[in-house]
């Protein structure tokens, strides 16, 4: 085919055919060198979802995993063609070293329609926790969002949250052994957690410490609007001797919010008292509550 050919077939008829090659990555790579028309359907189906990784790998070698600056370089180029194609982003990224990097990426990734954002925090314990909220105005087409933090949680994850009003599924993860060593919202008083816009929300994953769980499904409690979770799965970590812990925020929840319900899960782990704080293994919340 002649370059004059490719360029006189309809738009329809390209993208029929370059679906055919949707798995193919390094053909979809030729086609795009075939005619400009060609472009846009080969780069939606080779960087529709991409994965920008910047940490050490924690093996014996502590190699460095990043492709976090390639991709920068890549994008910041006048003749880039990717951004309009991507819409699923995993960050896996640890900023202690570059503390910019993770601005550079939000940066470049406000120019793309991501409807899926991943973003594994390694942010260490002795570091102070970052305000993330800032980046909510980055994706205002955010549908899917979830946030594991590897060691603490970020230090406005409500307000963050509170940002993204066109959420459909969240997800909030933290590591077991440093689970109960800080809590999501700040221990200021004179904090107050914004009210959830949530109307579209409809699948909320959990994975935290006892008291976190009770604090976050309180905060999703006070939502403006009934909130018409299809799918609530919550895996809770608590100390051996003090059975569920609180759970007295989801029981509400599941009374002014359950009947739209289809799926419902409730995990129960038990860490070593050796790796919690002391204060938590003197509350013992859970005496007396049920489910």
């Amino acid at each position: 085919m002649t370059l004059a050919a490719a360029d006189d077939l309809a738009q329809e008829l390209v993208d029929t055919v370059l679906d055919f090659l949707h798995d193919d990555r390094a053909s979809l790579f030729v086609t795009a060198l075939v005619a400009r028309k060609w472009v846009p359907a080969s780069r939606f189906h080779s960087f529709d979802c991409v994965a920008l990784t910047h940490f050490f790998t924690g093996r014996a070698n502590y190699l460095y995993k990043d492709s976090a600056h390639s991709f920068l370089e890549l994008c910041r180029s006048p003749y880039c063609t990717i951004t309009p194609a991507i819409q699923d982003v995993l960050l896996d990224i640890d900023t202690e070293k570059t503390p910019t990097l993770l601005e550079d990426l939000v940066a470049v990734l406000a120019q793309a329609p991501v409807s899926k954002l991943r973003f594994i925090d390694h942010t260490r314990s002795y570091q102070k926790p970052a305000a993330l909220s800032w980046m909510a105005e980055s994706f205002p087409k955010l549908q899917n969002f979830s946030y594991t933090a590897l060691d603490r949680f970020m230090e406005d994850v409500y307000a963050l949250l509170a940002r993204l009003p066109r959420l459909h599924s969240l997800s909030l993860s933290s590591c077991a052994t440093d689970a109960a060593r800080n809590a999501i919202t700040s221990h200021d008083e004179s904090f107050s957690a914004p009210t959830p816009p949530f109307v579209h929300l409809r699948s909320v994953r959990i994975r935290l410490f006892a008291d976190q769980a009770d604090e976050f499904m309180r905060w999703l409690g006070t939502c403006r609007h009934s909130v018409r979770l299809e799918t609530l799965e919550v895996e809770t970590f608590h100390c051996y001797h003090n059975g569920w812990g609180p759970i007295g925020s989801l029981n509400a929840f599941l009374a002014a919010n359950g009947q739209s319900l289809a799926h419902f899960g409730l995990c129960l782990r038990y860490e070593d008292d050796r790796a919690v704080d002391q204060r938590v293994l003197l509350l013992k919340h859970s005496e007396g509550e049920r489910m």
